[in-house]
């Protein structure tokens, strides 16, 4: 008995004997790959909790701490660009979501 070689770099395990040739996947194995490969029917949506225009607080990352206000929202990625004021000048920040919060007094 010759030494094993295991791929795990698809969903299933591939079995390779040193000396020889790859063993081919059965049937059943392809079937689950493909259906495994196809994009799901229902995505999840995120439903983002600001409006263009407010006035928000960066409560995680590298901006934390920095009030700014919304230009854009970007649901498909969770996303809002927040317009930021660094060195006296607006800068667009796209920032995920979760990490922002209403600013006190708005």
């Amino acid at each position: 008995m010759g030494i094993v070689l295991v791929s795990t770099t698809l969903p299933s395990t591939l079995s390779v004997p040193i000396p020889g040739r790859p063993t081919p996947l059965k049937e059943h194995e392809i079937e689950k790959l493909h259906r495994d490969s196809r994009k799901p029917e229902d995505e999840p949506t995120i439903k983002l909790v600001f409006s263009k225009g407010e006035t928000v607080l960066i409560k995680e990352g590298p901006f934390q701490g920095y009030e700014g206000t919304v230009d854009e929202l970007i649901p498909e990625k969770g996303l809002v660009r927040v317009l930021v004021t660094i060195f006296g000048r607006q800068a667009p920040v796209e920032i995920e979501e979760w990490q922002l919060g209403k600013a006190e007094g708005t």
